[in-house]
């Protein structure tokens, strides 16, 4: 008999994880966030794709008052990762599906509580780490568009370039181009002086949020990292080493020509047989 399996945040591999899930008997509900402007904020569509249940959560970015909600993203940081309101709806999904077990994969545009809340209701969970987002905010240990951020845990401010460009949705030409060039030096005389009100408010954030996710990461049963490197980036944070082990990702070919190798995903990892 197949078992019941939630996906939180399912990204390509979620989604793929999920597909041959389904093939194998069990029946499962995924769960993610969209931005669409035509829909209203945190609408709630369901539908569904071969055995797949699909719940889809509308978070916009754009729209009407654009440049208003960018204002208030820096003005109430943290709620770009808690989120009660996402909670009342993923707790309406969960009534819905009756899972057996939650495998949670990103929670961008989600709320990182969502991990409490499923412990909450004495479920398993395990959390696949495909990126440093339960670490640094950007998610990719990036500052601006290519330079590589040397200094976590003690970034702080440095944030502020991330923050500009993605959720002030400034243009490309701002770092690419000599005209905005004076704009940027003076930037980075700011935050790296770690003088000044911003710097310091964005500061303090950055070390809240960091604080506030890894505990909740820590509600986790299992934690997969799919590579070595990212087991030992979250170690070195003080993640559980009893919790978290290396799991390969696998793949499998969908529409794979006659004769082809197929390497299936493995899906016992999630403890499902």
């Amino acid at each position: 008999m197949g078992r019941r399996i939630a996906i939180i945040g399912a990204g390509s591999w979620g989604s793929a994880l999920a597909i041959v899930a389904a093939r194998a008997g069990h029946e499962v509900t995924i769960v993610y966030a969209v931005d669409d402007p035509a829909r209203p904020e945190y609408e709630l569509q369901e539908s569904q794709f071969e055995r797949l249940r699909i719940f889809t959560i509308n978070r916009r970015r754009g729209g009407r008052f654009k440049q208003l909600r960018r204002l208030l993203f820096l003005l109430n940081l943290h709620h770009s990762y808690l989120n009660r309101r996402i909670e009342r709806i993923v707790d309406e999904i969960l009534a819905r599906a009756h899972p057996d077990v939650v495998h949670v994969h990103h929670l961008w545009a989600l709320s990182i509580t969502l991990l409490t809340r499923l412990k909450a209701c004495g479920l398993p969970v395990i959390v696949t780490l495909h990126d440093c987002w339960f670490i640094c905010w950007n998610g990719t240990k990036m500052r601006e568009q290519t330079v590589p951020c040397e200094s976590i845990p003690h970034c702080g401010a440095r944030c502020l370039t991330y923050l500009l460009e993605r959720h002030l949705n400034l243009r490309p030409a701002f770092y690419d181009t000599r005209r905005y060039a004076w704009w940027r030096r003076a930037i980075n005389r700011v935050m790296g002086s770690g003088l000044g009100l911003l710097s310091w408010y964005l500061a303090r954030h950055v070390e809240i949020r960091r604080q506030r996710v890894l505990a909740e990461l820590s509600r986790a049963d299992h934690i997969l990292a799919p590579s070595r490197f990212l087991k030992q980036f979250y170690l070195g944070f003080g993640v559980d080493p009893d919790r978290i082990r290396h799991s390969d990702y696998g793949t499998e070919v969908l529409s794979a020509p006659p004769g082809a190798a197929r390497r299936h995903i493995d899906a016992r990892p999630i403890g499902v047989e």
